[in-house]
């Protein structure tokens, strides 16, 4: 029995996440040290500043991804067939497509006319840069939709093997650029971030392609109006958290020093490999709690909540420990003359951060498994005001520590404690 439920599907799917994740968070350290040394630390620090916009366009495929891999799930579980889900996606990604072009329009306008810090830092290289990086990291997240597909089929180690490999792909362009002195600012950056989003992009359409004789069924059933209906609510979700996440960099852009900015890049890029290995074994775990919940099968989706948990607080650990003990290598690793200083005390801060995400990511699943979404819309913009609130009062004080504090203490306030409360209440313990 034990061999078993060590060799079940969505252990193999984790397990293979971890594989791919660890190659791309690696690939991602190792790059910061090529792009560091191709670029120098002050051009790092424009290129960290542009890079923090793809967690802004992972925002424009709307929540589509996720209601996907929930709508494809539930399928499966009633037996019914998933391609005219898939196909729904003849509909929706042109309109995806449209409403990124207005994004596109309405960013060429404003960055140059604006007077924020963030996009000013942005502009430096040319508008040309800035517009092409959003296309590229946009191509990115529409393309993720079709390993958020494999993921619903439970063929997740797909899923995990393609971002691997175009990881690095493009950590090999990287490391030939510097062997070859190769310097534009524009060409490191898309060496190193087209590969993923052209893979991706190229695996999208073909899964599109696929299942092209089931759109007139999907038109017929309508499989459209329910992924319409739940992307909106993901989307919304999404919107919130970024608020809370995707701040930081705009708000420290306008107080903070290039250099505070790389030495907080530097030291959460390496905890960020903890998000990446959690993340990957939750989203393992994300279909089979939609079927267990499917199924009434309450008190599983509990235990692998408790195991999610337990994992991310391992990981956080683990990376601590190591990164405490070897920052002073890591420092000389990444920036050749240390010039970047990595803190003891910021390392412990990011480490109780990320402490807080383990727990509070971990229950989040139980809402987005379920499709019930309404107190992730009530809370999270609850807390994206606290977070907001908190950061610019505190980076003033006390620097990128102040940004670390403001995001820990904007958990511990909101969904720290009401996100196990309302679970329990709404899904878990439900008749």
């Amino acid at each position: 029995m034990k061999w078993r439920r060590l060799f079940a599907t969505h252990n193999l799917v984790a397990a293979s996440a971890w594989a791919s994740k660890g190659v791309i968070a690696g690939s991602q350290l190792f790059g910061i040290k090529l792009l560091l040394d191709i670029l120098g630390p002050d051009q790092y620090g424009i290129y960290v500043v542009i890079a923090s916009l793809a967690g802004w366009i992972q925002l424009m495929d709307f929540g589509v991804g996720n209601a996907t891999q929930n709508g494809i799930a539930e399928h499966r579980e009633a037996a019914r067939p998933t391609d005219p889900v898939i196909a729904s996606l003849v509909f929706l990604l042109p309109a995806l497509l449209l409403m990124f072009g207005l994004a596109l329009v309405t960013l060429a306008v404003t960055a140059t006319s604006a007077k924020m810090a963030f996009l000013q830092i942005a502009m430096r290289p040319g508008l040309d840069v800035l517009l092409t990086s959003c296309c590229v990291f946009f191509a990115s997240a529409i393309g993720g939709i079709s390993y958020k597909i494999w993921y619903a089929e439970q063929r997740g180690w797909w899923a995990n093997l393609f971002p691997a490999l175009a990881a690095l792909m493009g950590l090999s362009l990287l490391l030939a650029a510097r062997t070859t002195g190769y310097h534009d600012f524009l060409g490191v950056l898309l060496l190193f971030h087209a590969p993923p989003a052209l893979l991706a992009s190229v695996i999208l359409v073909w899964r599109v392609v696929l299942v092209r004789t089931q759109v007139a069924e999907a038109l017929r059933l309508r499989t459209w109006k329910p992924l319409v209906r739940r992307a909106s609510g993901f989307f919304a979700f999404a919107f919130s958290s970024a608020l809370v996440l995707q701040l930081d960099y705009i708000i420290m852009s306008a107080y903070a020093s290039i250099y505070d900015v790389v030495s907080y890049n530097i030291i959460s890029r390496v905890f960020a490999m903890v998000t990446i290995l959690h993340t990957a074994y939750l989203n393992a775990l994300w279909p089979v709690c939609t079927q267990a919940l499917a199924a009434g099968r309450r008190a599983e989706v509990e235990s692998l909540i408790r195991r999610g948990i337990g994992v991310g607080v391992l990981l956080v650990i683990g990376f601590y420990g190591a990164f405490v003990l070897g920052r002073h290598e890591v420092a000389l690793l990444l920036v050749k003359d240390a010039s970047v200083p990595l803190p003891a005390f910021t390392i412990s801060l990011m480490a109780g951060y990320y402490l807080i995400r383990a727990w509070c990511d971990s229950w989040a699943i139980a809402f987005l498994s379920a499709a019930d979404l309404t107190p992730l819309w009530l809370l999270v913009p609850v807390q994206a005001a606290v977070s907001i609130g908190l950061q610019l009062a505190f980076v003033r004080s006390f620097g990128v520590n102040g940004i670390i504090i403001a995001l820990s203490l904007s958990f511990l306030l909101t969904v720290a404690w009401l996100l196990p409360l309302l679970a329990r209440k709404r899904i878990l313990l439900r008749g």
